[in-house]
């Protein structure tokens, strides 16, 4: 760390302090996993001071976990260190220690802890430091930490009240009072179209901690889905980009298991960078988001063009060829044992967004449909193989493949078969309902049921 970071100073000055000698890496030398076993093995360290990438890579061979294991302390700090990272080196005995603090406030926490105490990853407060914290709600259990005026090290206020608010997020322990776990800054947050929001940071240290990947950063902000642009570890340059999609792709998939359905990345949505490229990031070797963004601008673009483009020729399906070409669909995309029936509802057998998502990519590489464009909530819009086939083919042949029901008549049907009450709606002539809740109702059956449930 450099010397004009908090971390590094805190460093610097706990070696003065205790009449230790401190070595700094050369910071003209690579920073490789072969290096810094060199400099370990040339050398009798007591204590690791370090950001998580080091930490990354020093865990990529047990000689390495090994030389930190006989370390009396390994501290990081300057960024969160991924929980599988973490979760790793605590297993096989290295003593880890996260540090908090910013230039603007000093140090704050550690999660130095009781032997026996596995929470490494929860700075703790304490009596001198508690007066002067204020913990904000930011959401579903995420609290921002906000330093208050009095504490000796702060340097600088945010607030009129002379407070300093930090932008990072933490969230509690379920069980040790005042231990904090870091989760994330809170301009880190992706807004989708929808209006669902995500996190990436978790998701991306979990791609980032393997081996094989040296940078992953999330992307969507005002999109239906998110995608992820990867930068591959040196060690993958000789393998084609569909090679390196195979390696690293189970990496991806297993940080899904832990993302709700919305923020969950498809292998379309994965855009491989260049294993020797720069891109935005700070002394501390983490990532500069929004730089990064505007630089790979025109890559996410093209993301997203490639996975609602075809580099087949379209096929103009009739009916029944829709129908099977959709019950192909539905059955590999739900992986499921027995055959779909074409009016079940693909929700009812678990289809979550993510196969929403893939299914209409499918669609849109394989299924001739005119000049038509098909809405970002297609498989949501239509949800059984019936009425999916049947939509398709009118968007091709420029009308509706089935009888359209009234307005009315959906609204009824959908108290039926979502409601244990009963609504009963005339269907005279008589009563109109307004354009825009005609429209709404007419587009969308998730907001129709939505709209009755509150009127029931």
């Amino acid at each position: 760390m450099p010397l004009f970071h908090n971390y590094g100073i805190c460093s610097f000055f706990r070696a003065i302090h205790c009449r230790k000698s401190i070595h700094f890496y050369n910071a003209e030398l690579p920073l490789t996993h072969d290096n810094l076993l060199k400099i370990f093995q040339a050398n009798d360290f007591e204590i690791f001071y370090g950001v998580p990438y080091t930490l990354k890579l020093l865990s990529e061979s047990q000689t390495g976990i090994d030389l930190l294991q006989e370390l009396k302390l390994v501290m990081y700090g300057g960024s969160a260190c991924p929980d599988d990272l973490g979760n790793i080196l605590v297993e096989n005995g290295v003593n880890l220690i996260g540090h908090y603090g910013a230039t603007e406030v000093g140090q704050l926490m550690t999660s130095f802890r009781p032997k026996g105490d596995k929470a490494w990853n929860y700075v703790r407060e304490h009596d001198a430091l508690s007066p002067y914290l204020r913990w904000e709600p930011r959401g579903s259990d995420l609290y921002e930490c906000v330093i208050l005026e009095g504490w000796p090290s702060k340097v600088q206020s945010s607030r009129p009240d002379g407070a300093y608010a930090t932008k990072d997020l933490f969230e509690p322990h379920p069980s040790i009072p005042r231990a904090w776990k870091y989760i994330a800054r809170l301009d880190d947050t992706i807004v989708l179209v929808n209006g669902e929001k995500f996190n990436p940071v978790e998701m991306e240290g979990r791609i980032r901690s393997d081996k094989n990947v040296t940078e992953a950063v999330v992307f969507g902000a005002g999109r239906a889905h998110l995608g992820i642009l990867l930068v591959p570890a040196a060690g993958l340059a000789t393998h084609t980009n569909e090679e390196i999609l195979d390696i690293i792709w189970p990496v991806v998939e297993f940080a899904n298991k832990s993302a709700d359905a919305f923020a969950r990345i498809s292998r379309d949505m994965i855009r491989l960078l260049p294993h020797d490229c720069a891109y935005p990031r700070t002394d501390k070797g983490s990532i500069i988001r929004q730089a990064f963004y505007q630089k790979f601008k025109a890559e996410i673009e093209e993301t997203y063009d490639l996975a609602e483009s075809s580099s087949e020729e379209l096929v103009q399906f009739d009916l029944p060829e829709l129908q099977q070409f959709t019950r192909d669909l539905v059955q590999r995309t739900l992986e499921a044992p027995t055959p779909v029936q074409d009016d079940e509802d693909f929700f009812s057998l678990g289809l979550d967004s993510l196969q929403a998502i893939q299914m209409r990519s499918e669609i849109l590489k394989k299924v001739d449909i005119g000049e038509n464009k098909l809405g970002q909530q297609i498989v949501f819009e239509q949800p059984s193989i019936s009425k999916l086939s049947s939509f398709l083919l009118s968007l091709r042949i420029g009308s509706d493949a089935n009888e359209k029901m009234s307005i009315e008549q959906q609204m009824e049907n959908l108290v039926m078969r979502y409601s244990t009450e009963t609504l009963s709606i005339s269907t005279s002539s008589s009563i109109a309902l307004p354009a825009h809740l005609e429209l709404i109702l007419s587009q969308n059956w998730l907001l129709d049921l939505m709209l009755i449930k509150s009127i029931v």
